[in-house]
């Protein structure tokens, strides 16, 4: 049996980004016009029930089996609908027969775990010399990623992407976590074993919730269908983007800018004096630092001099929660009511009425920092085309809730 005979197939894709410079870089943005698939896995089941798989690299030869499953309505299973319909519509401008999504099956299996199921594996981020003893990390089992569901649901003990992982690690100059985003760096071996294993793992986890959904008497195509319509409308918000008037943006920024530091500075000069004993204390403890008699001068001859880097380590800062404690209870001898789980004046949002007027000053300031680093980031992540193409996940959380992120 070949791919060409098969009725229900599962895919994977592996994706980049082409760069100016010609190289590439890892990337699931498909929305991008530069976006490219690098690579695609393939497996099903033949006549005897066993797993068969195909590997193809670039976008040519995976289009071609992309058109043919397309052509015959094969029914197609993936981890993460989300991604895979989106480069399909991207780079191929077809919509497949989404069938299943293996992530989707795992929520409704078990809700995405427990927080307390966890397993001790060798951390993979390490470089071993011979001889050395491999140390082990806990591992959460709770999640919905594929390798979570393959030992949480299926029981596996291997990780099927700690090889790759483990070479991005060992041979990638600065990366120490996050391997994933790194996967064009593979040798093409490793990253063919790599995504094949993610659709054994995929087909096989579908065999497995459908068969169990099957002993429960569970249709579960009925709450497929309702996810697959809703992902399917997600990607086509994801693709086209929300249009940001970023020249307006960038004016607002600015005003918000200035008024947080309009209010700090309201609070600093509210508390003038006060927060002139603390700057003292500090530009103390700073000169009298070193243990030498030249290391003390030459601090002190910075101090004088109002050094930049000097000024900006020893001036009053609003927002260290440690300078605020030492102002309004050791200083103004503020009595709090609220503190943290280690003890210290609590300066939550929440908790900051308990400060006085000087809390009150702190809130307004929080508000506007919140505001001004939401608008900061919505500019950065408008700036390729104008538009803020959001991404949620549909598998989110354990009441069905649709989160951010995806």
């Amino acid at each position: 049996m070949t791919i060409n005979d098969a009725n229900l197939v599962c895919i994977d894709y592996e994706t980049v980004e082409l760069l100016p410079d010609g190289s590439t870089a890892a990337s699931p943005d498909f929305w991008r016009p530069n976006f490219r698939v690098l690579s695609c896995a393939f497996s099903w089941y033949d006549d005897l029930e066993q797993i068969q798989t195909l590997y193809t690299v670039g976008e040519d030869d995976t289009g071609a089996i992309i058109r043919d499953l397309h052509a015959r309505n094969v029914k197609i299973i993936v981890h993460n609908l989300g991604f895979e319909e989106g480069v399909t519509t991207c780079r191929y401008n077809l919509s497949l027969n989404w069938y299943a999504d293996t992530m989707r099956l795992a929520q409704v299996y078990d809700g995405g775990g427990r927080d307390d199921q966890f397993d001790w594996i060798i951390d993979d981020s390490q470089i071993l010399e011979p001889g050395d003893k491999p140390t082990y990390k806990r591992y959460p089992l709770s999640g919905l990623g594929l390798v979570k569901c393959a030992r949480r649901i299926l029981g596996d003990t291997e990780d099927h992407k700690a090889e790759a992982h483990g070479w991005i690690y060992a041979n990638v100059p600065g990366v120490t976590k996050k391997a994933g985003e790194h996967l064009d760096k593979l040798p093409a071996d490793i990253l063919e074993r790599y995504t094949v294993a993610d659709v054994i793992t995929t087909l096989r986890l579908y065999d497995f919730c459908t068969s169990q959904f099957g002993i429960w008497e569970y249709d579960w195509t009925f709450d497929h269908g309702l996810y697959i319509s809703t992902t399917h409308w997600v990607v086509d918000a994801k693709i086209r983007g929300i249009a940001v008037e970023r020249d307006s943006l960038r004016t607002y920024i600015g005003q918000v800018e200035k008024e947080v530091l309009d209010i700090s500075q309201q609070f600093c000069d509210k508390f003038a004096a006060e927060i002139r004993i603390i700057e003292r204390r500090r530009a103390a403890a700073f000169i009298f630092e070193p243990k030498t008699k030249r290391g003390r001068r030459n601090r002190y001859k910075k101090y004088l001099a109002k050094d930049a880097k000097v000024h900006k380590l020893l001036s009053f800062n609003t927002g260290s929660n440690k300078q605020l404690a030492e102002l309004l209870v050791d200083i103004i001898g503020i009595v709090p009511k609220f503190f943290t789980d280690k003890g210290s004046p609590s300066f939550k949002s929440a908790m900051l009425g308990q400060w006085g007027d000087g809390g009150i000053m702190l809130k307004a300031r929080r508000k506007r920092m919140l505001v001004l680093k939401q608008s900061t980031s919505l500019y950065h992540l408008s700036i390729d085309d104008g538009r803020w193409h959001l991404g949620l996940r549909v598998a989110a959380t354990g009441t069905g809730r649709l989160a951010g992120g995806g």
